[in-house]
């Protein structure tokens, strides 16, 4: 991992600013880029805090960026963001567009210190839906404004800028300002990806459930075993999510039968790269198959979790999602999951 430099522009074009911070976040950056800026110089800046973000992000890298700029959001850069990056801001200064993968914190100052004539917040999944929602939110903006801390160590962090922003998304947050929002339909990625055989396998997509969405791993065991039943008599691939653990999926008794593996990369570019694509996708709840249906056209279904197995606090979350699942097309199949 390291950071290139700064290219000096020769043709004298304004810049084009990315600052990504996940995966998907770096694919959709891609996709604009490739889509609005063509010849345009683009730079990215990276942050990461996890080990394997930054690994799957590096595999997502090529070779149209101007630039790449890698900042680990942690220790003295969680603080000091302000300090560390004023270099490279410099460097970006009369940027034209600058997209932005999460719109607070580092992000938040990035954009209120080269404050473009335009700035365009990227699609990151289901989680876009809830910020447009808290983005909205007046209480929500009263407490990420910024404070005597934010002021002594010169972070911008004020989201006033978001009143001004473009929304690039696949979805239709509610609240959002139809003509605030660009409809992301993959049509550069999908020029590369056509016609790709496919296999006879299911793909099920994993997500980060056991302590997030559900209570513990015991209740995780239990939907592992209710989709394992959906599924029996069909070959079943299960991409783990990034943040899953693989080994002990693998030793788990309520996937035998299911393999387990975990792509290198972001899974839309993932079976990119394999050159095939499987006969169907399905999920608990990730935002991928809104990307891969997207891009692919596979056939899509998703398995409901029962609102007895969820945290409290995400019912009205995952209620929200399946509503979202239905509108876009998709079935979702209510899963029994015994005692």
């Amino acid at each position: 991992m390291t950071s290139s430099p700064v290219s000096v522009n020769s043709a004298g074009l304004p810049p084009v600013v990315f600052v990504v911070s996940s995966p998907l976040q770096l694919f959709n950056a891609i996709e604009a880029r490739d889509r609005f800026h063509s010849g345009q110089p683009s730079h990215l800046l990276i942050i990461w805090k996890k080990i394997i973000d930054n690994e799957q992000m590096q595999a997502l890298l090529d070779d149209g960026w101007a630039s790449c700029r890698w900042l680990r959001h942690g220790g003295w850069a969680r603080a000091w963001y302000a300090q560390l990056l004023a270099p490279w801001l410099a460097a970006m200064a009369g940027a034209e567009v600058l997209y932005l993968g999460y719109p607070l914190n580092v992000r938040a100052h990035v954009a209120n210190v080269l404050s473009p004539p335009r700035i365009v917040l990227l699609d990151d999944g289901h989680a876009t839906l809830h910020l447009m929602q808290l983005l909205d939110d007046p209480a929500y903006r009263a407490i990420r404004a910024p404070g005597v801390v934010d002021r002594l160590l010169g972070r911008r962090v004020g989201l006033d800028y978001t009143d001004r922003a473009e929304l690039f998304t696949v979805y239709r947050p509610d609240g959002w300002p139809v003509e605030r929002m660009i409809h992301n339909d993959f049509r550069a990625f999908r020029a590369k990806a056509a016609r790709l055989p496919h296999t006879g396998r299911l793909l099920f997509i994993g997500s980060d459930l056991a302590g997030n969405i559900i209570p513990d791993s015991a209740t995780e065991e239990r939907l592992f075993a209710a989709m394992s039943a959906y599924y029996a008599g069909r070959e079943v691939v299960y991409s783990a999510h990034r943040y899953e653990n693989v080994e002990s999926m693998r030793a788990s008794p309520a996937l035998a039968g299911i393999k387990v593996i975990r792509y290198p990369t972001l899974l839309e570019y993932a079976l990119y790269q394999e050159g095939a694509l499987p006969a169907g996708i399905s999920t608990f709840c990730s935002s991928a198959i809104d990307t891969l249906t997207d891009i692919y056209g596979l056939p899509a279904e998703v398995l409901m979790i029962p609102e007895a197995l969820l945290k409290p606090e995400k019912v009205e979350v995952m209620r929200s999602l399946y509503v979202n699942y239905r509108e876009r097309g998709i079935p979702v199949i209510p899963l029994h999951v015994p005692d």
